[in-house]
């Protein structure tokens, strides 16, 4: 059985260069072992880097190299979807780029599916105590298993729970889960909230945030974008809000640091200017949410919600703003798996999984097309 470990990177170059030489040479000794890396158009010194120093990988044909030049934004489970199509192995497993497989992972690995080949190998997932967001991308699955499932869902597009998604679906497909419970084959480099999240879309083109206090126990929150959308739901501290239908049904709540997210689903919409002076957030279904007669002076926005004058204040805190925007990323993509869940869909996309062009080993002049 061949086993393809694939990583993909979007300006991530420090920790890939920190983590796959150990990797290779923790697995070089496996002749059926392949390193997959999937360059999603990073701007910094990863293709260089990996030129001057992976060659000989290269050309010994344990490590390949691929570059797509297309996405502006970060997105996981469309760039994992690339790799895993690019990738040739039985076995197909994720290797977040701050991770250490540790030694011989891949014949670990080999190991578990000649026991039963009806598996797939994770560090755990959301309902596992084992879990934690540094190693929670460690799955590992037959490539029959990933078409099965039709891979990572692309409807999720920011961060958070599509590795958990992923888990559940192949779980409800029939497929056993196996833990990988060896601590030698968990490490991950610490980093920052902002690394996980400051190449996505809601994090590079967030125009403001602003809060709306609404009792001790509440508040408000909104979200603006550069490009004239909008997101706003309510936070909690947790008091008067595990007693929600939609989070009981779907035993999942939308936490972090001990803040709730109260709403199922957030509003999102477009913000228009329909006459002088006069700005509509418009939600999907094109309902008025929030109007104003006047603009923000950068520290407060006056708002209309059911003739109701509402006043939001700028978030300033780096650290919590850094922390809110976790909330945005994760909501979505909570949501989503919540869905799945509820509605037992297994097989989430409805187009071709990792589409794209790529290049292969630097060789600009033959595209691949996925």
């Amino acid at each position: 059985m061949v086993v393809s470990l694939c990583t993909v990177c979007k300006n991530r170059s420090a920790h890939y260069k920190a983590t796959i030489l150990k990797n290779i040479a923790d697995n070089i000794h496996d002749p059926n072992v392949e390193f997959i890396l999937l360059d999603y158009n990073s701007e910094d010194d990863l293709e260089e880097w990996v030129r001057h120093n992976l060659t000989e990988h290269i050309e010994s044909g344990i490590f390949t190299y691929y570059k797509t030049n297309e996405p502006e934004y970060f997105h996981r489970s469309h760039s994992r979807n690339m790799a895993f199509r690019l990738a040739k192995g039985d076995i197909l497993c994720n290797v977040d780029a701050d991770n250490f497989t540790g030694y011989s992972f891949t014949n670990y690995l080999r190991e578990c599916f000649m026991k039963s080949e009806n598996i797939f190998v994770c560090a755990g997932g959301k309902f596992d105590s084992i879990a934690c967001s540094d190693i929670g991308g460690r799955i590992g699955m037959s490539q029959e298993a990933f078409l099965k499932v039709g891979g990572y869902d692309e409807n999720m597009s920011n961060y958070g729970f599509e590795d958990f998604d992923l888990i559940g679906r192949l779980e409800m497909s029939g497929i056993e889960k196996i833990l990988i419970k060896n601590n030698g084959f968990l490490e991950a480099i610490k980093h920052s909230e902002k690394n996980r999240i400051h190449e996505e879309f809601p994090y590079k083109n967030l125009k403001n945030v602003f809060l709306h206090y609404i009792d001790p126990t509440r508040s408000k929150i909104l979200y603006i974008f550069k490009d004239n959308t909008f997101a706003t739901g309510t936070l909690s501290n947790g008091v008067n809000i595990k007693h929600l239908e939609e989070q009981r049904k779907s035993s999942f709540e939308f936490s972090r640091n001990g803040i709730y997210v109260v709403e199922y689903k957030w509003t999102i919409g477009t913000i228009t200017t329909e006459h002088i002076g006069e700005t509509a957030f418009l939600n999907e279904q094109l309902d008025t949410i929030y109007s104003s007669e006047s603009t923000t002076d950068g520290d407060t926005l006056l708002l209309k919600d059911n003739s109701c004058e509402l006043k939001f204040h700028a978030l300033k805190n780096t650290s919590l703003l850094e922390m809110i925007l976790l909330f945005y990323s994760e909501i979505h993509n909570g949501a989503k798996m919540v869905e799945n869940i509820n509605l037992k869909i297994i097989k989430p996309n409805d187009v071709q999984l990792g589409r794209g062009i790529v290049y292969k080993n630097f060789d600009y002049h033959n595209p691949i097309t996925l």
